[in-house]
């Protein structure tokens, strides 16, 4: 994941949709449902294959209990003429 333009819920989002899919996905359906390339897809994909696969080491890079805190996500809303957003916890962004 590292030295990579994309961002980084581009990264986690395509993760879902690999682990999600019951027969496999494929680098085109993944390029046009998270809005990258083709060939973007492809390399990411492969990546998160390739840190998925247990291989030869004793721990994979992507294996065990995660343990996620509330964590606020996401940036400024848009520009809107007239409207007043609300900050912080409150909310309605996921």
């Amino acid at each position: 994941m590292h030295s990579t333009k994309l961002p980084l819920w581009k990264w986690l989002l395509m993760m879902y949709y690999i682990v999600n899919s019951s027969k496999g996905v494929s680098s085109v359906v993944l390029a046009k449902w998270v809005g990258i390339s083709q060939k973007s897809a492809w390399k990411v994909g492969h990546a998160i294959r390739e840190m998925m696969d247990p291989g030869d080491e004793i721990v994979p890079a992507l294996s065990g209990i995660v343990e996620l805190d509330e964590k606020y996500v996401g940036g400024k809303p848009r520009y809107e003429k007239g409207v007043k957003h609300k900050r912080g916890k409150g909310t309605a962004k996921q």
